[in-house]
């Protein structure tokens, strides 16, 4: 489940005893609030009421929220994508991460515990109510300890289903492909204003589409290292979508474009304080065009399919009340060979408010003030 601010709402509890601070009040709840980002993951009790129109769960957390800390971000984060075939078990006893209400506490003695089972995930935490350095700002090392309560500690557990692995982190589970017949994907346009949870063009595996403006469909993958970061176009003329609702990446008889160093991340940097952009790269090598081969009568004609190399490169970026419109032009020289491309290369597509949602939450900076101007 996602909420219209693009986090992962969860079934699950945080539990602790009361004390008499009267700092960390916590709420009743059901469900919990989970934020994912890359340095950090915070769980908040929540509540998980849907919005009628537009499907998604209305942003409604609460009460104290638990920083966890930074060390198990990349574990949880992988296992929330691939899963884990055996129990992961972790233990802490470094003094991190923090239950934050109207004061802080420092949590330590961490332990973790993940299993996977039907392509759901659960996750079960408990850490100690107390902090092993001194606080430099003068408060208690345990709030706890101050009420007279022993050993006191907390108890976080929770667990994700496939479809929300699959809809905020790309995971894949067999049963998509399995159940019921795939039905096509209308062309319509969306915006802001009348965007639909089960309009969103997303699929697994971090495939995203966004909506041609000539028509078809634009698809997008990134691949990221500790080096580089590439983005990946493909145009298709059609696309189905299964019966859970993602959209599957299909086969294509044309060109992929690769624009390297650029991605997502860097898309919401340059829109953190203007909702229009634009790139103008020349004299070098920032990205290729590569043509999928048609069958293998194309390799024994001796043709050539790339990829070939942009030396210039131009991208246009607006978000807007339909999305964000995307415009690329790059310039190839590569005339030397047969079948290859010899100027420019272009493309222009929307991507729809619900994929923005739900996998690209920084771009939503905005979406207030184009509320406000609709």
């Amino acid at each position: 489940m996602v909420d219209w601010d693009g986090n992962a709402v969860v079934p699950g509890r945080i539990d602790y005893p009361s004390n008499s601070s009267g700092n960390f009040a916590l709420p009743p709840h059901d469900h919990l609030q989970l934020k994912v980002d890359p340095d950090y993951v915070v769980l908040r009790p929540a509540r998980a009421d849907r919005h009628r129109r537009s499907g998604f769960l209305k942003p409604e957390s609460f009460g104290p929220d638990v920083r966890l800390p930074a060390a198990m971000q990349p574990l949880l984060a992988r296992v929330l994508r691939f899963g884990c075939r055996e129990p992961v078990r972790l233990q802490m006893t470094d003094d991190t991460g923090a239950l934050s209400g109207k004061k802080s506490q420092p949590l330590s003695d961490w332990t973790l515990e993940v299993l996977e089972e039907d392509g759901s995930v659960e996750v079960r935490l408990s850490a100690a109510l107390y902090g092993l350095q001194p606080s430099s700002s003068k408060e208690p090392r345990s709030y706890w300890l101050l009420s007279g309560i022993r050993k006191p500690r907390i108890t976080i557990h929770f667990a994700v289903d496939f479809m929300t692995r699959a809809a905020k982190w790309g995971s894949y589970h067999r049963c998509f492909e399995e159940a019921g017949q795939s039905t096509p994907v209308a062309e319509g346009r969306s915006s802001l204003k009348t965007a639909r949870l089960e309009n969103a063009t997303i699929g697994p595996l971090d495939y995203v589409f966004a909506r041609g403006v000539e028509g078809g469909w634009f698809g997008l993958t990134e691949s990221r290292s500790s080096q580089a970061t590439q983005l990946t176009l493909s145009r298709h003329s059609e696309l189905q979508r299964w019966p859970c609702g993602l959209i599957p990446y299909t086969s294509t008889r044309h060109p992929y474009v690769h624009l390297n160093g650029f991605g997502m991340d860097v898309i919401a940097t340059l829109l953190a304080n203007d909702r229009g952009a634009e790139i103008d790269l020349n004299r070098g090598v920032f990205g290729d065009v590569y043509h999928p081969m048609a069958n293998r009568g194309d390799y024994e004609a001796g043709q050539y399919f790339g990829p070939f190399t942009f030396s210039q490169v131009r991208i246009k970026l607006y978000l807007g009340p339909a999305g964000l419109d995307f415009s690329y032009k790059a310039y190839c020289e590569n005339g030397r060979h047969r079948g290859a491309y010899d100027g420019w290369f272009e493309g222009r597509f929307l991507l729809p408010w619900e994929a923005l949602i739900i996998r690209y939450p920084r771009l939503l900076r905005h979406r207030d003030a184009l509320l406000a101007e609709c």
